[in-house]
């Protein structure tokens, strides 16, 4: 990275970044040396000699292998490697730059989707200032964040539950059938689809299922209703599917249906909404998981106005 060349008595040095070069004349090689190590140094700590597949390279051994949600996270950082660019200096990741990829993302997809990339992105950089020490500041705080979107609020009816089931063939033996238990459980739990493909026979108890890692990295244990006992009482070990099988099966079940608009997720939200009339709210996030009341209430609880008028009476 560095030259040395002299010049008469002296010793010229010179450091070249990115096209950007600093050079200092010195009375020895001894000194020129010793102030190339230096300057290397002191770009290595600014950032200035490290890329971003560098950091996002150095942010998946570290964090994101230790996520269950790692091969998730994985397909997100190379997305945000394809869009920003993985030769992209570190130092010259600079706000407008961020503010650019901030306006063309919200021309491509939601508010929501891109905040997930922001918060990813944001905790890389975080981790870069403060662990690493290769920038001195993270630029994507000078950048104003997308406005939130409104919680979805969408339930499943009964009517939509129905036309699901029959799309899948349920019941049957087959593994599209079997989607359609997995959502039956899901409305009676509120378990998420990852915790319900990851169940099996260790964790299924006679009164309660034991979720021993969630989103939140918390265990949980999740009350059985009596239909959510019939259900698992035909899967003793465990749905025998995976994550993407259900996710893929779901899918064509949902078009062949004609479902517009419906998500699995949607299920646990309806499955809350309900268990909401009959329980309250400390109860309700015991068995959601949810630490955060707000996030459950603003997001998961979803009542209809006419709902909370006949609580009243």
């Amino acid at each position: 990275m560095g030259t040395i060349r002299k010049r008469g008595l002296k010793y010229y040095a010179e450091v070249c970044v990115d096209r950007r070069r600093q050079g200092k004349t010195c009375r020895t090689k001894a000194a020129a040396e010793a102030w190339i190590r230096d300057q290397e140094r002191a770009l290595r700590e600014t950032g200035a000699a490290h890329t971003l597949e560098d950091t996002f390279a150095r942010y998946r051994r570290t964090y994101t292998a230790r996520k269950p949600s790692r091969v998730r996270e994985e397909r997100r950082l190379e997305r945000l490697l394809d869009v920003l660019g993985g030769d992209l200096l570190l130092a010259d990741l600079s706000p407008d730059r961020l503010t650019q990829w901030r306006d063309d993302g919200l021309q491509r997809v939601s508010a929501g989707s891109l905040l997930r990339d922001w918060n990813l992105l944001n905790h890389v950089l975080a981790v870069a200032v403060r662990e690493w020490e290769w920038i001195p500041t993270n630029p994507l705080v000078k950048v104003t964040r997308p406005t939130k979107p409104r919680p979805r609020s969408r339930v499943w009816h009964a009517a939509e539950v129905e036309a699901f089931l029959v799309a899948a063939g349920h019941p049957g033996d087959t593994l599209t059938a079997r989607v359609g238990d997995c959502l039956l459980l899901s409305l009676e739990t509120a378990m998420r689809a990852g915790e319900i493909v990851g169940l099996c026979a260790e964790h299924i108890h006679a009164r309660h299922v034991h979720l021993p890692k969630t989103k939140n990295g918390s265990a949980r244990d999740v009350p059985l209703s009596t239909r959510a006992r019939e259900i698992l009482d035909c899967y003793p070990d465990g749905f025998g599917i995976t994550g993407s099988q259900l996710d893929s099966l779901f899918r064509k079940v949902r078009n062949r249906a004609g479902l517009e608009g419906v998500r699995f997720h949607d299920a646990r939200r309806t499955a809350l909404t309900r268990m909401s009339r009959k329980i309250g709210a400390l109860e309700l996030a015991r068995i959601s998981g949810h630490k955060d009341l707000r996030i459950l209430l603003d997001t998961y609880y979803a009542p209809t106005i006419d709902e909370l008028a006949d609580k009243l009476d």
